[in-house]
C-alpha cells in the first residue's frame, strides 16, 4: 500500500514538473516570436522611414506641381504618394509611404540646381558700353560681358587693385536680359494678386496680437493671415505654413519668423535673423542693417505700372542673405526703374536677378544677372561701375537649390531643406 502511494506521489510530481517545464518552452517560444515580430516590426518602419527619403529624392525627376503614385523598386511592396505643390517660388513635396499598416510622411522644399546654362559669377547686358572696375572690386569666375569689355577706372580716390580684370572665362553678353518662362511667370502673377487656396486657413490680422505665437506644420492647411491695409508684426512668432498678405504694407519689427510667406506692396523687415522668408512686394522691399535672411528665403519684387514710380529692393549695410534676390518687371516700358540696392558690407549668399539697375558695395557669393550697374556715392552717381564690390562663383556650392525663377531647359531639381 505504502509503495503505491509513493508511485502515485512521484507521479504527481513527475506531471507537475513537466508543467512547469513545459509553461517555460512555451514563455521562451512566445519571447522569441514577440521579438521576431519587433524586429520586423522595426524592420517595415525602417523601410517605410527610408522610403519616404526615396520618394523626396524620387520627386526631383518632376519640374512642376503634381500628385504622383510611384513603386520605388517595381517590386509591388514599396509604393509612395507624392505631391508637390507650390510654396512661393520654392515647391512643398509630401512623401507618404506605405506598406501594410505602416506609412510615414516626409517634408522638403525644393528648388532648382544649377544647370551649366547659368553657371557664372555675373550676367550684364549689352548696353553699349565698358564694365568699369575699381578699388579692391573682384569678380571670380565666369562673366558674360558687353562687346566693350571691362576696363579699369579711378573714382572717389580709387583705382583698381587687381593683378586682372575678370578670374575666369569672359563670354558675350546679350541686349536683352535672360527672361523666366511661361510656367514662372504665371507663378509670378499669382503671388502678386496673393492668391490663396479653398483649403487655407483664414485669419484676420485683428486677431493676431502682439506677443502671440503661431505654430503649424506642412500636413495641415497653410494658414492664411489677411489685413484689409496695413500688417505690422512686433514680438511674434510664426512658424511653418503661414502666408500673410496686406493690401498696403507688412512691416516686421523684433518677430521670430520661420518658413513663413509674406505679399504687400510695401515690405519692411527689422532688425532680427529669419529662416526661409519669403517676400513679395509690387512697390518696396526695404530691409535694415544687420537683418540676417537665412537660406532658403528669397526677395523678390514683381513692379507694377501705376505704382511706385521708383520700385526697388534696398538692403542695408552689415546684412547677410541667404538666398535669391529678384527684382523682375514684365513690363519692358519700366525696366529702367527697377533696382536693387546693397549696401556696404552686406553679404548675399545665393543668386542675385535684376531687370535693370544693382548699385552692389557688398560681397556676392553666388551669381549676379543686370541689365547694368549704377554707383551712388556722396559726391557722383557714375554708371555700370563697381568700386569695392565682389562676386565669387567660385566657391559657391554646386548643390545650392534656388527658386523656380532660375529655370532652364537642363535645370535638375535639388533639395533646399528637409521640413521634417
Amino acid at each position: 500500500m505504502l509503495k503505491r502511494k509513493l508511485q502515485a506521489g512521484a507521479l504527481f510530481y513527475a506531471t507537475g514538473i513537466s508543467i512547469v517545464i513545459a509553461m517555460l518552452v512555451m514563455s521562451v517560444i512566445l519571447c522569441f516570436d514577440l521579438n521576431a515580430r519587433l524586429v520586423m516590426k522595426d524592420k517595415i518602419k525602417f523601410t517605410v522611414l527610408n522610403n519616404a527619403e526615396s520618394g523626396v529624392i524620387a520627386a526631383l525627376q518632376f519640374s512642376e506641381p503634381g500628385i504622383y503614385n510611384i513603386d520605388l523598386f517595381n517590386t509591388g511592396r514599396d509604393s509612395v504618394t507624392l505631391s508637390v505643390i507650390p510654396w512661393g517660388l520654392f515647391d512643398i513635396c509630401e512623401s507618404d509611404a506605405h506598406t501594410g499598416n505602416e506609412h510615414f510622411k516626409r517634408y522638403a522644399l525644393l528648388g532648382n540646381r544649377i544647370s551649366s546654362e547659368s553657371d557664372y559669377a555675373l550676367w550684364l547686358a549689352d548696353m553699349d558700353r565698358p564694365l568699369f572696375l575699381c578699388g579692391a572690386t573682384q569678380i571670380n569666375g565666369k562673366s558674360y560681358l558687353p562687346k566693350s569689355g571691362v576696363e579699369r577706372a579711378y573714382i572717389e580716390g580709387s583705382s583698381y587693385v587687381g593683378s586682372q580684370l575678370i578670374y575666369g572665362p569672359q563670354l558675350p553678353s546679350s541686349r536683352y536680359m535672360i527672361a523666366p518662362n511661361e510656367y514662372c511667370k504665371s507663378r509670378l502673377e499669382q503671388l502678386k494678386n496673393g492668391i490663396r487656396l479653398e483649403t487655407d486657413s483664414i485669419l484676420s490680422i485683428d486677431v493676431v496680437m502682439k506677443g502671440d505665437t503661431i505654430r503649424n506644420s506642412f500636413d495641415k492647411a497653410t494658414v492664411n493671415i489677411q489685413a484689409d491695409l496695413f500688417c505690422n508684426l512686433h514680438d511674434m512668432t510664426l512658424q511653418d505654413n503661414i502666408c500673410i498678405v496686406a493690401k498696403k504694407r507688412i512691416q516686421v519689427e523684433s518677430c521670430n519668423l520661420r518658413n513663413v510667406i509674406l505679399i504687400a506692396p510695401e515690405i519692411i523687415i527689422g532688425r532680427g535673423t529669419y529662416e526661409g522668408l519669403q517676400c513679395f512686394a509690387t512697390d518696396s522691399i526695404h530691409l535694415d542693417s544687420a537683418v540676417q535672411l537665412q537660406y532658403p528665403s528669397a526677395l523678390v519684387l514683381l513692379p507694377e505700372n501705376s505704382k511706385n514710380t521708383d520700385p526697388c529692393i534696398v538692403i542695408e549695410a552689415d546684412s547677410k542673405i541667404g538666398g535669391d534676390i529678384i527684382a523682375y518687371n514684365a513690363t519692358p516700358a519700366y525696366n529702367e526703374q527697377t533696382g536693387i540696392i546693397l549696401d556696404n558690407n552686406s553679404q548675399v549668399y545665393g543668386r542675385i536677378y535684376c531687370s535693370d539697375w544693382i548699385d552692389l558695395k557688398g560681397h556676392v557669393c553666388g551669381s549676379v544677372a543686370c541689365g547694368r550697374f549704377t554707383l551712388n556715392t556722396n559726391s557722383a552717381r557714375y554708371n555700370n561701375h563697381l568700386l569695392n564690390a565682389t562676386i565669387d562663383n567660385s566657391s559657391f556650392s554646386r548643390d545650392y537649390a534656388s527658386t523656380v525663377f532660375f529655370n532652364s531647359t537642363a535645370t535638375k531639381r535639388g533639395i533646399a531643406k528637409w521640413l521634417n
